[in-house]
């Protein structure tokens, strides 16, 4: 018999908000032409990171809410492993893992703008300004892309493995109780203890991409919230 309490509702990060269009980049300060080129460029880069992080707090935000969405669903809790919310709950993985594989491509486009936009102004960096610091800044950014594209990668494959499990409970014979339930065949059951340890395996490599993209995130704001001056950093 099995009494099996979900494993997901508890274990799946909250993404955290993004800083990078908290603040600018620069103080401005107007003396004399040189400062005036330097203004215009840091009004050029100010205005790509607040671009990007308004992109990027809204996609946060759905993330956020369509976890919200599949914890309620909590699909692998006894409790919902009747046969109605069992084909219930598949229909809402599929379009949750639809969701993922589509913010996916939108993380990538995000990065590609955010990097041409730094091209399209690479040619007019003044001399103030520290070419070495500003490329750490683009390395800070892209580590942070890769790090939450980890993270929805990770994501994707859980609930592709809960999808998996909930589509062989479809096609086994067992019985619920109140809290527990019982598979009819000793096979069926050795089989789905196979199937909740890919899981479980999921659910922690899911925690460590999950601090993974914390702390390219902690990483990256500090780049953005330090002045690029001519001292090299």
């Amino acid at each position: 018999m099995f009494s099996y309490r979900t494993v997901l509702a508890i274990t799946l990060a909250i993404v955290f908000s993004f800083l990078y269009g908290a603040s600018p980049l620069f103080c401005q300060s107007a003396k004399g032409s040189d400062d005036a080129v330097r203004n215009e460029f840091e009004n050029r880069l100010n205005t790509a990171i607040r671009i990007m992080g308004a992109r990027v707090d809204s996609e946060n935000a759905e993330l956020n809410d369509r976890i919200h969405w599949m914890n309620a669903a909590a699909p692998l809790e006894t409790a919902h492993l009747d046969s109605a919310s069992v084909t219930t709950n598949i229909s809402k993985i599929l379009e949750f893992i639809n969701y993922l594989t589509q913010a996916r491509a939108t993380s990538d486009t995000i990065s590609r703008n955010f990097e041409d936009s730094l091209y399209m102004i690479k040619d007019q960096i003044p001399p103030q300004i520290n070419i070495a610091a500003l490329r750490r800044v683009g390395l800070a950014y892209q580590e942070d892309r890769g790090a939450f594209n980890g993270y929805l990668d990770q994501l994707n494959k859980l609930y592709s493995d809960v999808l998996d499990v909930l589509t062989f409970l479809q096609h086994s014979k067992y019985t619920l109780g109140k809290d527990k339930f019982t598979f009819d065949s000793q096979g069926d059951r050795i089989e789905y203890q196979k199937r909740m340890k890919t899981i479980n395996d999921d659910v922690t490599d899911l925690n460590k991409a999950s601090e993974t993209m914390q702390k390219a995130n902690q990483d990256a704001n500090k780049q953005l919230k330090t002045p690029l001056t001519d001292q090299d950093q």
